[in-house]
């Protein structure tokens, strides 16, 4: 498998993890992005955000400029 393919795969696992673990608020997109930032590029960690949004795993916001990641309600 692909290195890149595994931590995209990670990168998801937490992405989910921690918007299980978010209040109603929602996670910073930043804050689950920074970890990554020397592995993958940014623009692929963004991909990966908003196909997961595509595929209703997560869902976004924006609030003052930041994007914040929520649980999809169901």
């Amino acid at each position: 498998m692909n290195p890149n393919s595994e931590v995209l795969e990670e990168f998801e696992r937490k992405v989910l993890s921690a918007v299980a673990q978010a209040d109603d608020y929602g996670v910073p997109q930043a804050d689950i992005m920074r970890p990554f930032l020397l592995k993958i590029p940014e623009a692929t960690l963004r991909y990966r955000i908003r196909m997961m949004e595509r595929q209703k795993r997560i869902k976004t916001r924006s609030i003052g400029g930041r994007r914040l990641i929520l649980p999809v309600e169901d």
